[in-house]
């Protein structure tokens, strides 16, 4: 699917986004869904994503093969990572910068914000809600820096509309 400039969006996926899929009775849908998506290059996760996945998923096996696909380094850039910093700075909550692990989630947001210059319209994919402590959540971050944040099954009623995802 595009964005109204018919750009085709790029979705920023989030581990909780990809350990969710795990827990779906419609799981091979899900990834068959998927799959047109990551090859056409519009599905990307920072480093820290792929990391969490690998320790944490055992979806991780069937992500492998598409890992240079779907994973983008941005750690090269110092303006990428004084934003990454920034986003964490500002929502340590989110970020569990007093926690005993560093989270991936300002580094979706980052990756999703760095890349306005890129002529593909960003947007964030997590399941997050905002019920309960907004402020430990990627939908506030995204929130405040104009970056549209959709749960998984939102993204792919986006992409297939006539396949009922949120039916």
């Amino acid at each position: 699917m595009a964005d109204q400039d018919n750009r085709p969006l790029i979705f920023i996926v989030d581990t909780s986004s990809w350990l969710d899929i795990e827990r779906q009775t419609a799981q091979n849908r899900i990834l068959s869904a998927l799959v047109p998506v990551i090859e056409a290059g519009r599905i990307k996760v920072p480093p820290e994503v792929w990391d969490e996945i690998e320790e944490s998923s055992k979806l991780f096996e069937w992500l492998s093969p598409y890992r240079g696909r779907i994973v983008e380094n941005r750690r090269a850039k110092p303006d990428y990572l004084m934003l990454a910093g920034k986003i964490a700075h500002s929502f340590q909550g989110m970020a569990g910068v007093r926690g005993r692990r560093n989270k991936a989630d300002p580094w979706v947001v980052a990756t999703a914000v760095h890349a306005r210059s890129n002529p593909h319209v960003r947007v964030v994919v997590c399941n997050e809600t905002v019920r309960r402590r907004p402020n430990r959540k990627m939908p506030t971050a995204c929130k405040a820096y104009e970056i549209e944040c959709l749960s998984l099954f939102e993204m792919l009623d986006r992409e297939y509309p006539d396949d009922g995802w949120l039916k």
